[in-house]
């Protein structure tokens, strides 16, 4: 024992290992993927606002949020009248296309909460005061 409390190689390896594991420590402490309901805004109160998303880490550690469920347009699918989405075919749900690295959880509740308050500024442009 008195070896190993001496020699500078596996002082060294240890102090790597422990300072590799607080660098990544953040990392692994953030949720692997969670749910979030919004209420887009909107002129009509009345109609349908809401939206949920289901956020997922990819495997190079940053969120991708796939749209559980947004408001149809008059019976219209989703792929009709929404923009900057992408298709998973491994699992076989939209998600939001964007250019940003979404790296913790509050981005990407910001990327489903500007993505949801447009596609509802799209919906709302083509309805009327009922």
């Amino acid at each position: 024992m008195d070896y190993f409390n001496h020699n500078p190689v596996f002082v060294g390896s240890v102090a790597l290992i422990l300072l590799a594991w607080l660098i990544r420590l953040p990392v692994m402490c953030r949720p692997k993927h969670f749910t979030y309901q919004y209420a887009a805004r909107t002129r009509f109160e009345k109609q349908d606002h809401t939206y949920i998303f289901r956020n997922v880490m990819m495997k190079n550690g940053f969120y991708r949020c796939y749209i559980e469920r947004a408001p149809f347009l008059f019976g219209k699918r989703f792929s009709r009248y929404t923009i900057d989405y992408g298709y998973d075919k491994e699992i076989g749900k939209c998600y939001i296309l964007s250019t940003r690295k979404v790296g913790s959880v509050d981005e990407a509740k910001a990327l489903c909460a500007e993505w949801s308050n447009f596609n509802q500024y799209v919906i709302d442009s083509h309805r009327y005061d009922i």
